[in-house]
């Protein structure tokens, strides 16, 4: 009996300080949640970047494009395969120096844009910067 109850108060100590290690482990617990939180707070989220942004801005600016352009790019196309089709060689190669104009205007500017937006307008200052020396460089020749 004596053993019995030696045992049962042993097991009994075993669980309370089994007890007290759970309840410091909450409040441990507690405490870095607390801490977490706080940290969690304090982050500027101007600096957390968007993944998808440049999708859609390139998704809204070919849509831009598209319904800038009226489907140019797609009637200069058809008028080409209509002359070359035709047999009318000198005219289809006009058609097509028309269509790749078109196409090197669209994507220049669409390229500016994307390169502007992009870079925050930086790109734009520096083209603005070097453009008048190009100039000068080109008029003296």
């Amino acid at each position: 009996m004596r053993l019995a109850r030696e045992r049962r108060s042993d097991a009994e100590s075993a669980l309370a300080d089994s007890r007290r290690e759970h309840a410091d482990l909450v409040d441990d617990e507690q405490a870095l949640v607390r801490r977490t939180a706080e940290r969690l707070r304090s982050i500027d989220l101007g600096d957390l970047e968007d993944p998808n942004a440049m999708l859609g801005f390139l998704g809204s600016a070919g849509e831009f494009v598209w319904n800038w352009t009226g489907g140019l790019i797609v009637d200069l196309a058809t008028g080409l395969h209509a002359l070359a089709t035709a047999g009318s060689w000198q005219e289809a190669l006009w058609a097509f120096s028309d269509l790749l104009d078109t196409v090197l205007k669209i994507v220049m500017v669409v390229g500016l844009a994307i390169l502007v937006v992009g870079t925050g307008g930086a790109a734009l200052a520096a083209i603005a910067a070097v453009l008048p020396t190009i100039g000068l460089v080109l008029g003296s020749i």
